[in-house]
């Protein structure tokens, strides 16, 4: 009725040796999950990465937008005094003059140029860029607009005329 220790022993071992198999299988079955999930999140991270670009370009664009119709509205104002106003705001957010069209003027799409109408009136300025020059990454990977633009839009300020 002994007990054979020799066999208890090794059965013990063998027990040990398939855990430890089982165990470099899990390793393994990590490794290609890890294979298969990082492109996904490198992709994400990307993609929210050119999207917080894009809201902090469009974002700058409408600031050199409502600053240029500030300039715009007041009596006096020049077409120069403008486009100067705008393009120093483009070049601290890092955009070139060659790489964006500024349109202004007094009908709705704002592109017929008059600078210079009745107190009161409204004054619109549009400033379009193509995203093309401005993307952060340059992956294409995800989907991105083709131009931001920036708006704004003021009436004429001035002394009423009676």
């Amino acid at each position: 009725m002994g007990v054979d220790m020799r066999s208890n022993l090794t059965h013990r071992r063998n027990m040990i040796g398939s855990t430890r198999g089982a165990r470099h299988g899990r390793r393994g079955a990590a490794l290609v999950e890890l294979a298969i999930v990082m492109p996904i999140l490198c992709l994400l991270t990307l993609g929210l990465m050119e999207y917080g670009w894009v809201f902090m370009k469009v974002s700058q664009i409408n600031q050199a937008a409502r600053h240029g119709v500030r300039i715009a509205v007041r009596p006096n104002s020049t077409t120069e005094e403008i486009n100067s106003a705008v393009a120093s705001l483009m070049t601290q957010a890092g955009i070139k003059a060659a790489d964006y069209t500024l349109t202004y003027g007094t009908n709705i799409e704002g592109n017929n140029g008059i600078i210079d109408p009745p107190v009161g009136d409204p004054i619109k300025l549009r400033i379009s860029v193509n995203y093309d020059k401005l993307t952060l990454t340059g992956t294409g990977l995800v989907p991105l607009p083709s131009t931001l633009q920036g708006y704004g839009a003021m009436a004429k300020e001035g002394p009423l005329e009676d």
